[in-house]
This record gives C-alpha cells, structure tokens and sequence, in this order.
C-alpha cells in the first residue's frame, strides 16, 4: 500500500505548490476541485493496493494447497519408511546369521602375543617379532648354517658398502633380493622350531590368517616372503621419500 500511495503523494505536493505560487486566492474555485482530484487519485491508490493484496494472499493459499497436493513422491517415500520402520520391530537376530558360521579356527582370541617393544613392529611384522622374542626359534635360526650364510653375506654387503649418499647404492645393499629370500623361505620351512611356531604362535595370533588352509611349512614360507616383501616396500615407498641426510643418519 505504501508504494502506491507514495506517488499520490507526491502529486498532491506539486498541486499544492502550484496553487500557493499562482497568486490566486486561497478559497477560489480551484481549491475544490483540486481537492476532489486529490481525493480520487487516493481512492484510487487504496483501491488498487486492496486489490493487489487480496490478489496475493489468493496467490499464497494457491500456492500451499499445490504443494501439499503435488508431492505425491515424498509421500510415498514416508510410507515406505514407516513401513519398514515397524518391519524392524521385534526383528529374529538369528535370521541375519550366515547360512554357515564363519571358521575363525585356529585363531585363538585367548592367545597372548609375543611383544618387542615396537608396536609398528609387531604390527607389520609378527614373524620378526617372532625371530627375536622366542628363545629357542631365535637359538635354532642363528644355528642354521643355510640362514646363517645369508645373514653373514648380507652383514658383508652392508658394512662393506662404500655408496657415500648413492641411494640406489644403499638400496641394492640393503633390500631383499629374491634369490636371498626364497633360499631364507625354504630353510624356514624344513626348520623344526619354525614349524612349531605356526600352530605356537602364527596360528592362534591372526597373523597371515589367509594362508591358514596351507600346510605349516607353506605358510611360514608364506610369511616370511610376504614379511621380506613388506621391508622392501617400506624402503621404497618411504626411505625414497625422505631427505638424503635424514636417511643416510638412520643407515649409519
């Protein structure tokens, strides 16, 4: 309303102006039937602004009844919903479970691991642990001559290394061939005290449950290539990915 009436406004200010500047008399017969013209022109404004309003307001009472009438999808999606609310009321758990339990033999969730300190270690790397925390596994490893004859040309390769900060130097020194590590594996798997750490400790542990169908001496093969795998992967996804001297700091 009050747009409409703004310009009715200002005519009635031009009209007064140029009947106070025209130097005619004040009750002259002008007056009246600007008055008049006034009086209509205001009329006329409030009559139009009903309009409008009365126009509008159909307009939203419309508007809502077509939206409360033209969703019939969210409605549908409601009653589904509900639908399926009260379908999980006083739900069987026993009809979710698998047709056949899943075997989690020979995990054993009572086993106690074995620990080195390093938890990333241990992680990662559970035979290792393995190698250095088990007594009479680690005494029979250092007495192996075949295991033995690696580790000491390995020990050779690396003190005698003379790569200066050739990383691809340090690489070849260090990281596992895979001549080095099928001889370690089938040591591993002729070895009595490393089969009897399989159902020992590989088994009930959980570590490399996926080769659990495989005879003791594959699977600790298996875990040691997949082990020998997992120490090369660390030194090229992440010793290649640090500062020369950092790394050279940690060789030396």
């Amino acid at each position: 309303m009050k747009s409409r009436l703004f310009p009715a406004m200002i005519i009635v200010a031009v009209l007064f102006l140029l009947n106070g500047c025209s130097g005619e008399d004040d009750t002259g017969s002008d007056i009246p039937d600007g008055d008049a013209e006034i009086s209509e022109l205001s009329e006329s404004a409030e009559t139009e602004s009903d309009g409008d309003t009365d126009s509008t307001e159909d307009e939203f009472e419309d508007d809502a009844v077509q939206e409360s009438d033209s969703d019939p999808e969210s409605e549908a999606e409601s009653a589904e919903f509900q639908e399926w609310s009260e379908s999980m009321i006083g739900i069987d758990p026993s009809l979710c479970a698998p047709e056949t339990p899943l075997d989690m033999q020979p995990f054993d969730p009572d086993y106690s691991s074995a620990e080195s300190g390093n938890f990333v270690q241990d992680k990662n790397f559970y035979l290792l642990t393995l190698f250095d925390e088990v007594a009479e596994l680690r005494q029979a490893l250092a007495s192996d001559s075949t295991l033995s004859a690696v580790s000491e040309a390995r020990s050779e390769a690396f003190t005698q290394a003379d790569c200066g900060e050739d990383i691809d130097c340090w690489a070849a020194a260090l990281k596992w061939t895979d001549e080095d590590s099928e001889t370690v594996a089938a040591a591993l798997a002729v070895l009595p005290q490393a089969l009897g750490a399989v159902p020992e400790h590989l088994e009930p542990s959980g570590y490399f449950h996926r080769y659990s169908s495989l005879s003791d001496a594959e699977l600790i093969a298996e875990a040691w290539q997949v082990s020998a795998e997992g120490l090369n992967i660390i030194w090229d996804d992440f010793g290649n990915a640090m500062q020369t001297a950092d790394l050279l700091n940690i060789i030396n």
